[in-house]
């Protein structure tokens, strides 16, 4: 059997749950990219109360490793990331971050296509991280959110983090 290209694969991709083994592998790479740039992470709740709950992770989007950090800063939770296709054709984790279920979502705009795979997911008790600005800052301060954001938020009605950034725009 072929390898199939990117373009293949991606058409055929259809969001799931992230595999464990793809979940680890996952985090570990992440780590081991948090050992040049070293992020603290505070936590104003109790961690164990996310464990095996439905979790939806609301973060700032100030820089292009912000996906990858939350999911490394979450490590009790395995979340479906809502992610752009530039964020996942990053070589070597392209294959890894299709087998941790990630969701890919058009840019700049509401994605109904990435809105059906959330509440699709949802009934399968998964996790998101979402960044519900749908693009990078420059300078580090909050972009405008589009109307939509919210109401999927209250579509999903799930228990929802806040994870703010600081500095990472530098």
């Amino acid at each position: 059997m072929k390898n199939k290209t990117p373009r293949e694969a991606l058409k055929a991709y259809v969001p799931d749950l992230p595999r464990k083994g793809a979940a680890h592998i996952t985090r570990l790479i992440m780590g081991l990219m948090h050992i040049s740039r070293p992020a603290k992470f505070f936590y104003r709740f109790d961690k164990r109360m996310m464990k095996n709950r439905p979790v939806l992770i609301l973060a700032q989007h100030v820089s292009s490793d912000d996906p990858y950090d939350v999911i490394w800063g979450y490590p009790f939770v395995r979340p479906n990331a809502v992610m752009s296709m530039h964020q996942i054709l990053r070589p070597g984790l392209f294959r890894l971050l299709m087998a941790d279920g990630v969701i890919l979502k058009s840019l700049y705009e509401p994605d109904i296509a990435a809105m059906r795979s959330m509440l699709r997911l949802r009934k399968k008790n998964a996790s998101f991280v979402l960044f519900p600005e749908g693009i990078q800052s420059i300078d580090g301060t909050m972009q405008p959110l589009h109307p939509a954001t919210a109401k999927l938020v209250k579509k999903l009605a799930m228990d929802t983090v806040l994870c703010t950034s600081h500095g990472a725009y530098l």
